[in-house]
């Protein structure tokens, strides 16, 4: 079983928030494409970060 972390970073107020997705996953390769799908970041005017998501698969 396989369960994806997401990791919330905002740069401007410094804050880091990390959880763990409700869903659960019997491949490790159903998990990826849906920590591929919840990762981001936000670069308003292409030089700097002001958040950014990042999503990783771990194992139950």
């Amino acid at each position: 079983m396989y369960a994806v972390r997401i990791t919330q970073r905002d740069f401007v107020a410094g804050t880091e928030t990390t959880k763990i997705g409700r869903k659960r996953f019997k491949t490790e390769a159903g998990a990826r494409k849906q920590a591929a799908s919840l990762s981001y970041s936000c670069i308003p005017d292409g030089k700097t970060k002001v958040s950014e998501v990042v999503a990783d698969v771990i194992p139950l």
